[in-house]
């Protein structure tokens, strides 16, 4: 694969994924009349977090996702 579409891609989906959960949390502030959205991903983490604890997955060969350049809030590049 051309590492510079690559890092293209992985710019892409990371800057995707950092909109959403930037307008998730903007909306929630102005709109939340309740602590539901903060109490359903406490658990979702919280039960990622255990499972990721027990279950330990190995990266396969030719793994790509490094660090393309472009800083991200939700996306960790690398292993």
């Amino acid at each position: 694969m051309n590492k510079g579409i690559g890092n293209g891609l992985l710019i892409s989906s990371s800057l995707g994924m950092d909109i959403v959960l930037v307008s998730m949390f903007i909306y929630w502030i102005l709109k939340a009349r309740s602590l539901r959205l903060l109490i359903s991903l406490f658990c979702f983490y919280s039960i990622r977090w255990f499972h990721l604890i027990i279950f330990s997955i190995k990266f396969p060969e030719g793994f790509f996702f490094e660090y393309p350049g472009f800083p991200s809030l939700s996306v960790p590049y690398g292993r």
